[in-house]
């Protein structure tokens, strides 16, 4: 959130964001803590009517300047998710520089009884190399490509990188605020089963995706949730709480790897250009590929 956000496609302004919580108000919705989430989850308490989380990523300093005194004012709880290199300062994205809390900042809202501090990992929250042609993708979720010798990371190479950031969020905690994490919010919401074990290995309680659809108590320990988008009405939060979402026309391509096979990096790249050239075209936005070759004996990686 922002006083105004501008054309940032996921900040809302204040007076925005005002108005989506007399919505909820008024129209008997009831914001949860991850407390009561786990309590329900353990069978000892029940959820109110049209229960929901609020959450808010990334540890904006919008989020202590403009969400919390505007949620005490609705005695609203809420979450916020931390990445760890961001607060310290080590890596902060150039578009974010002045504009998150630091550990200190955070420290001050330990004692708000409506809010809490989540992990949004150490330092997952970045693209890493994962292909020869320079590609960089999700760190949650990609087996690293390493240049220097043409390989990719190995499965135990990957849950290793993957379990010492975790720990590494859960000893920052520790350090900053006192206490683990009881939840972690995956960076983009990327995330497999290698990352729900380690996360349920270190003792989270809970993780947050970027799933649509409401959560069941069954399907707890995860948490699916709406992003929230800068709209210029009310309309369209309305339509995404009650999931109401607005269709486009898909334009679906397919196409087989086959050609791909057995050449020449080389090659390959000249195939693969052509490719894009061809799809920004036909202005495709489905692309479907088969990871498997025609014959069914090998597969693309």
């Amino acid at each position: 959130m922002v006083a105004e956000p501008g054309n940032e496609p996921y900040s809302v302004s204040h007076s925005m964001f005002v108005a989506q919580m007399d919505y909820l108000k008024a129209n008997g919705y009831h914001p949860v803590s991850l407390d009561m989430l786990e309590k329900a989850k353990e069978g000892k308490a029940r959820l109110p009517e049209k229960p929901l989380l609020l959450t808010f990523d990334d540890a904006l300093r919008s989020y202590s300047e403009f969400v919390v005194p505007t949620l005490k004012a609705y005695g609203y709880p809420s979450a916020v998710s931390v990445v760890g290199v961001w607060a310290d300062g080590a890596r902060t994205p150039p578009e974010y520089r002045g504009r998150l809390m630091t550990w200190s900042d955070l420290q001050k809202l330990r004692h708000e009884p409506l809010v809490e501090v989540i992990s949004h990992s150490h330092d997952l929250h970045r693209g890493i190399p994962s292909n020869p042609q320079g590609n960089d993708d999700a760190a949650t979720t990609t087996r690293r490509y390493f240049k220097e010798t043409n390989s990719y990371e190995s499965e135990a190479e990957f849950r290793q990188r993957i379990r010492d950031d975790i720990a590494q969020s859960v000893a920052e905690f520790k350090q900053h605020l006192g206490s683990a994490p009881r939840a972690i919010a995956w960076p983009y919401g990327y995330y497999d089963q290698v990352l729900v074990e380690e996360a349920r290995r270190a003792g989270m309680q809970f993780y947050l995706t970027m799933e649509n659809g409401p959560t069941s108590i069954g399907q707890l320990p995860r948490v699916k949730r709406i992003l929230v988008r800068n709209t210029p009405s009310l309309s369209e939060f309305v339509d995404d709480l009650r999931y109401q979402y607005r269709f486009t026309d898909q334009r679906v391509i397919e196409f087989s790897l086959d050609p791909f096979k057995g050449i020449p990096v080389a090659r390959q790249e000249e195939l693969l250009s052509r490719l894009l050239d061809r799809l920004q075209i036909l202005s495709a936005n489905t692309i479907m590929v088969s990871p498997f070759t025609s014959d069914r004996h090998e597969a693309f990686f």
